[in-house]
């Protein structure tokens, strides 16, 4: 019989990859794992699930003995969740606009970043960055399901989770681009802007 998962908080930035490497997770423990996403399913099944999202908004969070934790250049991450949130919750599609959510989020951001990278670096949880994760995706899962069963993973099992995601109901699967688009290509990039507010150098 299988070792039952650990109950695992999943707390991830916005826009970093956190529904995809779900994915690959399921694709590797099956029914092993039921995931929730608690902005999005039901209180049943957040009582069933042992893989829990979170973004953390209020800074308030705190980690499981199980704790995974993703996020992203700063940067890049802003672009696309601009661009999410003019997309999924109507905000204007300005410069303006733009150069106002991009304030307000960089500060969330280095809020959000010094809080977990503090905790990921004392309670030895394990930190996954969007880019380790475009460039060598075996090598992170490997490390995760290693970090949740304390066994060697299987490695075709492995390479066939990589190849076969399984989406989590209400959410979908999201693809990683192994070519991600370059920050200049955003249409409102501006380098006297970003450093104006510490975004860029």
């Amino acid at each position: 019989m299988k070792a039952v998962l650990p109950q695992t908080l999943f707390v991830s930035f916005p826009r970093t990859g956190h529904h995809y490497l779900a994915s690959i997770l399921r694709g590797y423990f099956q029914e092993r794992i039921v995931y929730c996403d608690p902005y999005k399913h039901s209180k049943d099944r957040r009582a069933r699930a042992n893989l829990v999202k979170s973004h953390d908004f209020t800074l308030t969070k705190v980690p499981c003995p199980s704790t995974i934790v993703m996020s992203r250049a700063a940067l890049p991450t802003l672009q696309s969740y601009f661009e999410f949130s003019v997309r999924a919750e109507g905000r204007l599609d300005t410069r303006r606009s733009w150069e106002k959510f991009a304030k307000e989020k960089f500060l969330f951001y280095r809020m959000w970043m010094f809080k977990w990278q503090a905790l990921a670096h004392l309670r030895k949880l394990p930190f996954i960055y969007y880019g380790q994760l475009v460039e060598d995706p075996e090598r992170v899962l490997s490390m995760l399901v290693n970090y949740l069963t304390n066994k060697t993973p299987d490695p075709e099992l492995v390479r066939y989770a990589i190849a076969n995601p399984v989406a989590s109901p209400k959410v979908g699967y999201y693809h990683v681009h192994k070519r991600p688009r370059k920050v200049e290509d955003f249409k409102y990039y501006n380098p006297k802007f970003l450093k104006s507010i510490g975004l860029m150098r």
